[in-house]
This record gives C-alpha cells, structure tokens and sequence, in this order.
C-alpha cells in the first residue's frame, strides 16, 4: 500500500501596506497581482489594497503594536491559513517608507505598461538593474511542491520487494544510487541477520543501488541528548563522499530517525533521505512527517530542521520484534490524533480496545495506518505544514508529556507521558467547560484498557514557591514556537480547539483528579 503526501509551499517578499487613494489608477487596470499565501506563515499578511499588492508584516509584535484599525475605503484585509484581521491605512512615522514604495510601485508599473506597447525591455532592464535607493522595490514570489509516498509493507529487505528499489529510482529509474545506511543498535541486536539481509538486498539489486555502507547508531533518547551523535554522523557522510544525489536511510526508532534526518539535513544543505521507521510510534506519528531535530541544553527538539524525506517505508515486519511496552508507546499518539480530528476513528479505537492491547497483528496495523493517515492529512491540508504560526495541533497533550520526560529523565518514554498528558488536558478541557461532562472518563478508560498508567510521582514535583515544575512545561511550549501560548485542547472527540491560555488553578486540579484515580 502506497500512499503519496503532496506539500506545496508559496512564498512571497512583498512591497507595500500604504493605501492608494481612490483617486489614482486602480492595480487591476495595472495588471498589478500579488502571490498567493498558502499559509506557510502566519506572520505574512497577503494584502489587498486598491492596487491588490502584497504586505510583509515582520511579526506579530509589529501588528499589535501598529493596532487595529476599522476598515475603510482602502482597508487592507490579511487572511493566512486561519489567522485574518485588519491593518490600518493610518500610517505614522513608520509607514512612511511603505507609502513611498507603494507610489514608486505603481509608477513603475505604468512605465512597464508604456514602454512594452513601444516594444522596449524596460521590463528586463529593471531586474538586471541594481537597486540604487531605499524605495527601488523589488517583487520576489516562488514555489515549491514536496511529494513523497509513504509506503505500508512487510519483509521490505526480502530480494523480491521492490519497495525500497522503487523509492530510490523514483526520479533517475536508470541510475545507480549510492546509499548509506544507519541502523538503531537497538534494532540491529534485535534481529541479528538484518545486517546481511540489507547487504544481499543491495547485491541483489545491483543495478540501482550503490551501498557505501552500514552504519549502527544509538538508539533512543540517547542518541538525541548526546552533543557528539551529530557531530560524528556528518564525519561518516563526509568520508563516504555523500553528495546531495546520494541517499541516507535511516532504520529505527523516531529518535534516530530524528537524528539521522537532522545531520541528512544540514549536510550539504540537504541529502536524499529515506525513513524506515521501526516503531510503532514513529510508524504511525513522528516517522511520516516532515520534522527532525534532537536535543540541547536540557530542552527537547531544541535544535532540527523542516525537511520532507524522500520517502517513508513502514515495515510491519519491525513491529513484531519490539517488547509490549514499545508497541503500546504508540498508540497514545493514534488516541490523540483521533481526539482531535476523527471521532469515527476513536470509536475503532474504543470498539477494539481489548484487542489492541493484545497487540493483535491486524489490529496494530490498522491502528498505524490510520493514524498515519490522519497526521499525513494534518500536514497536508493543515495549512501550515513547516509550523510557522503559534500552533500545533498534533502536539494535543504534549506541553506536560515533553516536561515529565524531562523531569523523569526519560524514565516515561514519549508514549506514556503523551498519554498521561493527553489524560491532562481532556480533563481539562472539561473543568474548562469546553468539552461535555463524562467525555473525560471515557478517554481515561480507552487509554487504562490499552495498558497506561496515568499517573507518575513528578508531577507533583515543585519548586521553592511550591509551584508544580510540569507547569515550566507551558513556557517551554511558547517559547519553542514563539508568539503567544498556543494550546490545543478538545471541544467534542474528535475536534480540536486553540486556546491560548492554561489556568494554572484548573491545572491543579486535573493533577490532583488524576492522582486520585492512580
């Protein structure tokens, strides 16, 4: 089963937010137009003024601080992605550059419109011509399209499957593409024969692929707190001579793939990338997005990049050999992405509940493709793919679930402390009055019936002011993405809402509630 993940991304550097009065030319008897925004980010305002170009608002700061104003003849209305309001035509002292943008715009414009009836290339003259002056303003709008398939398979380094072959040959089907491959030791102690069944694959298919070597990687969080894990992957693709045609695979767990993607990322500004995810947590949430990053000073996911891979193989055959710990880890982020954008799939879930817990094969694999499917659709269609606004909506549950790994020094893995943080924030969600009374119990119960404990002793853990310390979880949380504190919290299963505040009060409450059910 293969399925394709499309992101098209517009970007635009734009020229003015002064207004034209109405006593000038109209932008459409111009032929003026500006880009398109795909929300790719929030703090790029598309403007539509009489002359309908565009605005670059440099931050949210600069908007509140310039105000809202009410619209009038020559108002400037933004919209990106969901975020919309209304910038003033008043300008004061700092606008006054943007007005005389705005007039040499238009005048350029009605040159460029003069001298091409005359034939001229006044047109090309002015973009080979050096800006000579602070309003000489030039429009730069480009973009660009990812694809990638994601791939649901068994067995993929059995010599007859093609999936790998077919990922790789994708672009250059005749080409001989060299590959590195970085293994999770984890994975490699696991299944002692992986190496060699990965080099007769690559014997086996000669003709496409060009393995330059096999290399073993820590697995874990480890791999993403050691400052030297980066450091040393980009030493290796170094003295293999990888190039931005090479490919670097990655096979294990989402920490190394994090890793792993992170140093393909930055190496030569970008390398090929192909993910094998081997969890079920990477298989179904981490592995078939679009982020990297690993650890620094204590912070998680500090440091990464955006980068779409150029491929993702989800290998069943990899679920079978991890402990029930790992395989139960990654049904809390099916639980809560099915909380925030699939109430049909979290009634699967409630309805199969005993079997998953089983860890029934066909169970599990129902459960990882459709919450694959569903963070793929997030990507996709969300809006804002790269994160550049103050929301994350696939992070429900993980402002607490990020502090308690931290504050246990990874003695919860990702799994349980999403799950006991989704736990947090439903019943949240009720005490807030958003979500209906009793909806909180039936999510405990799905996640209890899966196996989690929902409880651990940090998160009663204070500071000298008696403060709970899971609470620096929601500063961390902003200061991450920036702006204002974005949280996404529930109004019915299966629908997700943004607030853009946590009462410290409620919080208590919902640790004390959770305390009383351990």
């Amino acid at each position: 089963m293969k399925l394709a993940c499309t992101l098209q991304v517009t970007a635009g550097v734009t020229v003015s937010s002064a207004a034209i009065p109405p006593s000038r030319a109209s932008a459409e008897s111009l032929g003026v137009k500006g880009p398109r925004c795909r929300g790719v980010n929030p703090t790029t305002i598309i403007a539509n003024t009489a002359f309908n170009a565009c605005l670059r608002l440099l931050s949210r700061d600069n908007f509140r601080r310039f105000g809202r104003i009410a619209a009038g003849p020559s108002e400037t209305a933004c919209q990106t992605g969901k975020h919309s309001g209304t910038l003033s035509n008043k300008m004061g002292s700092e606008r006054r550059f943007f007005k005389r943008a705005a007039d040499r715009f238009v005048t350029i414009r009605r040159r460029r419109l003069h001298h091409k009836n005359k034939g001229a290339a006044w047109e090309d003259a002015m973009l080979d011509t050096p800006s000579q002056s602070a309003e000489d303003v030039r429009l730069q709008s480009f973009s660009v399209t990812y694809e990638y398939p994601v791939v649901f398979t068994r067995d993929a380094f059995a010599l007859g499957n093609r999936c790998l072959v077919d990922a790789l040959s994708r672009r250059e089907p005749c080409k001989r593409h060299r590959c590195l491959i970085c293994v999770d030791e984890g994975v490699l102690a696991s299944l002692p024969d992986l190496a060699s069944q990965i080099e007769n694959y690559a014997a086996a298919h000669a003709g496409s692929i060009d393995l330059v070597g096999l290399v073993p990687v820590a697995g874990g969080e480890i791999c993403k707190n050691d400052p030297k894990t980066i450091p040393n992957l980009l030493e290796i693709l170094s003295q293999r001579a990888i190039d931005r045609h090479s490919f670097v695979i990655a096979v294990g767990g989402g920490a190394v793939l994090d890793a792993v993607g992170y140093a393909s990322t930055i190496f030569h500004r970008g390398v090929r990338h192909i993910r094998f995810p081997t969890t079920v947590l990477a298989q179904d949430d981490s592995g078939v997005g679009v982020k990297n990053a690993v650890n620094l000073f204590g912070l998680k996911n500090l440091i990464g990049t955006f980068a779409p891979p150029w491929a993702i193989i989800n290998d069943s055959a990899f679920v079978d050999m991890l402990p029930p710990r790992e395989k139960r880890a990654g049904m809390a982020e099916a639980v809560k992405v099915a909380l925030i954008r699939d109430g049909k799939f979290f009634e699967w879930l409630e309805a199969h509940s005993d079997a998953l817990a089983r860890f029934s094969r066909p169970h599990l694999d129902h459960l990882i493709r459709g919450s694959a499917e569903l963070h793929m659709r997030q990507i996709r269609l969300g809006g804002d793919p790269f994160e550049m606004g103050s929301a994350r909506p696939l992070d429900f549950g993980h402002w607490s679930a990020h502090k308690l790994e931290q504050l246990t020094k990874n003695q919860l893995n990702h799994g349980e402390a999403v799950a006991i943080g989704i736990a947090l924030d439903t019943r949240y969600s009720v005490l807030s009055g958003r979500l209906a009374a009793g909806e909180d119990e039936r999510v405990v119960g799905l996640l209890q019936r899966l196996g989690f404990d929902l409880w651990h002793d940090k998160l009663r853990q204070c500071d000298s002011r008696g403060v709970p310390l899971v609470l620096k979880g929601l500063a961390d949380f902003r200061e991450h993405l920036g702006g204002e504190l974005t949280v996404t919290l529930l109004a019915e299963i299966g629908r997700g809402v943004e607030v853009h505040e946590m009462d410290e009060r409620i919080v208590g409450n919902c640790i004390d509630w959770l305390e009383q059910r351990a």
